[in-house]
């Protein structure tokens, strides 16, 4: 059978070498993606479109640069924009597009010039990865009632001219630098979740009798897309339902690819303490579920080790030290 990719050995200890690390130490690069309206247009359009973009390009680099530290901008109008002479496969723009999402932290969607399928989708992968959004309206442009109603962390503005499209962004940036730089760090501690859960979904495929087809038709998804969702980057913005779907296929429960350290159940001893001190002390089943599962957490985590939990007087004490209601 085909079997899943892995991470890159050398990638793999660096990020968790940089995962171990204090924050403070490390400053990780700041990436804005620039979406907007790119295959619809007319010509003088998009040369009109790509003037605004690298208006915001400048501002967004002058803006923080002045600040310490300079963020990093991708435009797709300059790099994937569809023009006559580039004859790079849909796959290849997908990839490409894609690939700088996963590394953003943040997005401005330029809404000039109408609606587009490829920004939309652009703005979905933000959404999905958290990333601090700002869309640009420009003149005589309508607002999309379902963009307008996502609950994502966004902020709307209008940006009829050059001058204003320079202010609204410097003022977006100005309000949302923390949560951009802070998106820019906390995906550090995520990808390292990613790469333990992918090489899960790895060691799966390199066990497992059946084809990548055949795992594809019980998962209901396409060979790419399983072989995509192996990848750490790709399982970030990839959906639940898609994550269930393969683990079953695979013959894993969702949770085991995330965690491949599951979390204990507790002995029959244990098990008995706790009965005995719920009939005891009259718990009700609410609490006796809330105190059973931080139980079970602090011995995943190693806690818990000056009390077995095997008295009824380990358990009291325990539960009083959750201040649970």
């Amino acid at each position: 059978m085909t079997s899943a990719p892995s991470a890159d050995d050398e990638s793999l200890q660096l990020t968790l070498q940089l995962g171990d690390q204090p924050e403070t130490h490390i400053r990780p690069e700041t990436h804005i993606y620039v979406a907007s309206a790119l295959t619809a247009l007319e010509p003088k359009d998009l040369s009109v479109l790509s003037g605004r973009c690298e208006i915001i390009d400048r501002t967004i680099v002058e803006t923080t640069a002045a600040a310490g530290t300079p963020w990093q901008v991708h435009l797709p109008v300059l790099w994937s924009a569809p023009r006559p002479e580039d004859q790079r496969p849909p796959q290849e723009i997908y990839e490409l597009n894609r690939s700088h999402v996963r590394r953003a932290s943040g997005l401005v969607l330029l809404g000039d010039h109408g609606g587009s399928l490829g920004a939309g989708q652009e703005f979905a992968w933000a959404v999905a990865r958290r990333l601090p959004v700002l869309v640009i309206l420009g003149p005589g442009t309508t607002m999309s009632r379902q963009i307008a109603g996502t609950p994502a962390q966004m902020c709307v503005r209008n940006a009829a001219n050059d001058e204003e499209l320079r202010r609204v962004v410097s003022q977006w940036i100005a309000e949302w630098a923390p949560a951009v730089e802070s998106r820019a760090r906390s995906g550090r501690g995520e990808r390292i979740i990613a790469i333990r859960a992918a090489e899960r979904l790895g060691g799966a495929f390199d066990t497992s009798a059946d084809s990548i087809e055949a795992v594809s038709a019980v998962a209901g998804l396409t060979p790419e897309r399983v072989t995509e969702l192996c990848e750490p980057e790709a399982l970030l913005d990839g959906s639940v339902s898609e994550l269930i779907a393969l683990s079953r296929a695979l013959g894993l429960e969702a949770g085991e690819a995330l965690n491949p350290f599951p979390i204990p159940e507790l002995s029959s001893s244990q098990r008995s303490g706790l009965a005995t001190a719920a009939e005891e002390y009259d718990w009700n089943r609410q609490l006796i579920l809330q105190v059973e599962s931080r139980a079970r957490l602090e011995l995943a985590k190693g806690g818990v080790r000056r009390l077995p939990l095997a008295s009824v007087q380990d358990w009291v004490t325990f539960a009083r030290s959750l201040d649970l209601p």
